[in-house]
């Protein structure tokens, strides 16, 4: 400021090193951060069950169409227990219940249904198949598989785009995660704009204060931020209002702040 760098200027330099905080950021919250949460997870459930494999593992309904699936057991190693199989109709109706006693998928993601039986339902009566091994093609893979496992704020923005597409082909509710992906990319975004707004704090009114009201006032605003964005996810979801909007409003306030902050700046 002394060598006669305008607030302009300045503001630009700090948004450039805040932009390379941005991408740093963006990289460790896809690649690094969901594979360590997840794996943490699994270390406190082994530690909390006492068990060195996850042989109970979670239930899991999916969706594949005109098909349901239901998962008796699928553990991060995708070991599935019984499979239960209902088939439907355009109409609606159920066409045919169907249930393997062991399931799996290959690695040409083909569903090998163990001691398979089905029931299916006709005009003229009842008609029952049974196998001792029947293989079935869905559209859902491993990868999808070992989505749901995973909570939402542990997925990685790729595994959310996923499996938003995979709900919304098949008709099923997705505002939950797409909620969480625009806030993801909010709060990312939201990094840059941080150091930024400290320059206020440097060449503003709030430059003669002492270090601690200036950490007030700073913690005060990221108190202020978090409030809102949680509240406004929370609210967006009961109002079914749109997840991008009301995930990119707390950030777009946050620039408004450090404009009108900066523009005071003599």
């Amino acid at each position: 400021r002394t060598a006669g760098l305008s607030i302009a200027r300045l503001a630009g330099m700090v948004a450039s090193a805040g932009l390379v905080l941005t991408i740093f950021t963006g990289l460790v919250g896809e690649f690094i951060g969901p594979p360590l949460d997840y794996f943490a997870r699994t270390m406190r459930d082994e530690a909390r069950y006492e068990m060195e494999d996850r042989d109970i593992g979670n239930a899991a309904w999916v969706k594949d169409g005109a098909s349901i699936l239901h998962l008796e057991r699928i553990n991060a190693e995708f070991e599935f227990g019984a499979l239960y199989l209902y088939r439907f109709n355009d109409d609606k109706s159920l066409k045919s219940i169907a249930k393997a006693e062991n399931a799996g998928i290959d690695d040409s993601d083909n569903w090998i249904l163990e001691n398979f039986r089905e029931t299916r339902f006709k005009d003229d009566g009842v008609q029952v198949v049974e196998s001792a091994l029947a293989v079935e093609s869905f559209n859902v893979d491993g990868d999808l598989l070992g989505i749901t496992l995973v909570k939402p704020v542990s997925l990685s923005a790729r595994g959310l785009m996923s499996y938003i597409n995979y709900l919304k082909q098949n008709g099923l509710a997705a505002e939950r995660y797409e909620t969480e992906f625009w806030s993801r990319i909010s709060k990312t975004a939201t990094v840059m704009v941080m150091p930024v707004l400290a320059l206020a704090f440097v060449f503003g009114s709030l430059r003669s204060a002492g270090s601690g009201g200036r950490l007030m006032i700073g913690v005060l605003i990221g108190l202020a931020y978090f409030l809102a964005s949680e509240m406004l996810a929370n609210s967006g979801q009961v109002f079914d209002l749109n997840p991008a909007i009301v995930t990119w409003l707390p950030s777009l306030a946050l620039v408004m702040v450090t404009v009108f902050a900066l523009s005071r700046v003599k």
